[in-house]
């Protein structure tokens, strides 16, 4: 199965943060300052990118 990227942003009032990742059979494959980490899911993913943006 070829992966499937994905780019999303989301808005805040400081910047726009561009999310990329993919689906594998393990969960998700999210891009985090400059390499892949794995997640449970896309949506634990977007937590953390958006939890740690704020910082």
């Amino acid at each position: 199965m070829l992966p499937s990227n994905q780019n999303k942003a989301i808005h805040s009032e400081r910047k726009v943060i561009f999310m990329k990742g993919y689906h594998v059979e393990s969960g998700y494959m999210g891009y985090v300052e400059n390499k892949y980490m794995l997640f449970a899911c896309e949506e634990d993913y977007m937590d953390y990118i958006s939890s740690s943006s704020i910082r």
